[in-house]
């Protein structure tokens, strides 16, 4: 930590020299004023943390001015006056002028070593906790801009729908959200930008992906640890650590009916109103289906009325290759490239059905440029899936309703096996257990389909 600058003003040489040479010998850089304009001076072309100074110093300044001028050229410079006349008054006075304390002259020396050694503590420490502010203002501000909502690229009907209804729920700051969608439609993002467009953007924000979460750690995430060992130290959950700010459920068709219940008592009204939290919730399934079939329950419905549906990219068609060339733009500043796309490419790209939807588009777009060695990217650079002709809408069939039938079978097959092998990474046993074939059955396909792992 670096030594702290002293300043001691004061006409009583033996006093200041007494006072100077004690702080030196702690450590302090200590410099010495016997007039107040002297003290000004110093003030003026230097950086104190703290400035001692005589109530009474002879000038044509008064102590007092000095208080004043220090606080108005740094604020964040401590200042503690001396008074030799033992008067409150007077040091109430000082106070009410700006002075951080006061010390009378009678204290002992080591008196004043200790008052220095806590304000000059104090006021590091508040320095500091202005610096954390500070930064957290500017983070607040870059999430802010990164969140806006001309960010969001996007013509649709059914996009411009959901943006008008984000823009209302970030309005709203108190009312629970249900985002619905498909996987990769933005969610989490929309979320985000409710979060960070509302009255709560500067406090706490946090998620909890519910998916495959055993019952007890999600209650011990949300309500804390109850006297069991803390996930984060001090056994504090995820509502009290949000006071003031969102918590985010992801996968809310995850949550086990159990907890249900209890998720039920949360949204009661009034209850929020304690903990202070504004929720969140996205789901990629029928809630509605769910609870007719007795794995949701019904009556958490209510309480979730401001539904925004997020579209599919299919119903998007016409954003596709504005949504493309974003993606492109921020993979080329990010990866220092400058590489274009032909119309073929972006011809093939509105094609496709996109089932993993913007966030396929996304990590396609991310992938072509970190792969790319050349300035252009072309069909012949497109991952397999997306190289096939008729990979998104049935389009036209020659020959009869069986002919047709048996081809976008294949076509769906192909897809569909294609797909479930990216999502598994390509790992043959996951994959096949995921969608209920062997694994001899599984490699048959590949062979007969000729799929290869981009």
């Amino acid at each position: 930590m670096a030594t702290a600058k002293i300043l001691i003003a004061d006409d009583d040489r033996i006093l200041r020299r007494g006072v100077l040479f004690h702080l030196s010998a702690a450590g302090y850089d200590v410099r010495e004023a016997a007039t107040a304009d002297e003290a000004v001076r110093l003030v003026a072309k230097n950086s104190f943390d703290l400035v001692i100074s005589d109530l009474k110093i002879p000038d044509i300044h008064h102590g007092l001015d000095i208080v004043r001028f220090v606080k108005e050229h740094s604020p964040d410079t401590i200042v503690m006056v001396l008074t030799g006349y033992g008067s409150i008054a007077l040091a109430i006075q000082a106070i009410r002028a700006g002075a951080d304390d006061f010390a009378t002259k009678d204290a002992t020396v080591e008196e004043i070593k200790l008052k220095v050694q806590r304000l000059i503590q104090q006021q590091w420490q508040n320095i500091e906790r202005r610096k954390v502010l500070k930064e957290n203002r500017r983070l607040i501000r870059q999430l802010q801009e990164r969140h806006a909502f001309d960010k969001f690229v996007g013509e649709a009907p059914a996009f411009k729908t959901a943006m008008a209804l984000l823009k209302r729920a970030a309005e709203y700051d108190n009312r629970p959200v249900l985002l619905t969608g498909e996987k990769g439609t933005g969610k989490a993002l929309a979320a985000r930008t409710i979060h960070y467009n509302g009255r709560r953007s500067g406090g706490p924000l946090s998620s909890i992906d519910v998916t495959g979460m055993p019952v007890d750690l999600i209650r011990t995430e949300l309500f804390g640890s109850r006297g069991e060992v803390a996930t984060e130290g001090d056994g504090l959950g995820r509502l009290q650590r949000c006071a003031g700010g969102t918590l985010l459920l992801e996968e809310l068709g995850e949550l086990p009916i159990e907890l249900q219940s209890e998720l039920l008592q949360l949204l009661t009204p009034g209850k929020t109103d304690i903990h202070d939290v504004r929720f969140i919730f996205t789901t990629s399934q029928d809630l509605k289906s769910k609870a007719a079939a007795g794995e949701f329950l019904r009556d958490l419905l209510p309480g979730l009325a401001q539904r925004i549906d997020l579209p599919p990219l299919r119903l998007r068609q016409a954003d596709i290759q504005q949504l493309a060339e974003t993606f492109l733009l921020e993979a080329c500043v990010e990866k220092g490239k400058a590489i274009e796309m032909g119309k073929a490419v972006f011809d093939r790209l509105q094609s496709y059905n996109w089932p993993g939807n913007v966030g396929e588009l996304k990590s396609v777009v991310k992938q072509l440029v970190a792969l790319s060695a050349r300035k252009k990217i072309t069909v012949e650079h497109l991952p397999q899936r997306l190289r096939e002709e008729g990979n998104g809408s049935p389009g036209q069939h020659s020959g009869n309703l069986a002919d047709a039938r048996r081809d976008l079978v294949r076509q769906f097959e192909k897809r569909f096996i294609s797909d479930a092998l990216a999502e598994h990474l390509w790992n043959v046993s996951r994959t096949a257990s995921a969608i209920g074939v062997s694994r001899e059955g599984l490699h048959r396909m590949i062979r007969k389909y000729g799929l290869e792992r981009d």
